[in-house]
């Protein structure tokens, strides 16, 4: 996920009745310790190969980010986002922190839409050990 040689292993919880995953567990190896970091399925969906993913926690607030691992610790950065305003009637749009217009964000949309997804493997002991 942040393209260093030590890659990262994502964990998605499904239920049993189906597929679709509910919960998402990153970790991290360094230097002899694992870091986690717990998310569910809106907050970290579609995840690209370069480590970039999107969330949503409504219609109006939705977004991109990338995660940092720092020394001890993983940090969230914004790669994009939708915000909205005061009323339901109003959207604000960011791209690296910085606002921008409507037209713009559905650019950055598409670019980040048409990266390729990540690859996932079922969790068995063998694909943990290759991988």
């Amino acid at each position: 996920m942040d393209g260093d040689k030590t890659p990262e292993l994502i964990f998605q919880y499904c239920t049993i009745e189906g597929n679709n995953p509910e919960f998402l567990e990153v970790l991290k190896y360094r230097d002899g310790v694992v870091y986690g970091l717990n998310r569910t399925y809106r907050e970290m969906a579609h995840i690209k190969i370069d480590g970039s993913y999107s969330w949503s926690y409504s219609g109006f607030d939705n977004g991109y980010s990338k995660l940092d691992f720092e020394l001890k610790s993983i940090k969230i950065v914004s790669l994009g986002h939708c915000q909205s305003g005061n009323t339901n009637q109003t959207e604000n749009y960011f791209v690296n922190d910085k606002a921008v217009s409507s037209d713009e964000y559905t650019l950055f949309c598409e670019i980040q839409n048409q990266k390729i997804d990540a690859v996932w493997y079922d969790f068995t002991k063998e694909n943990v050990e290759k991988k």
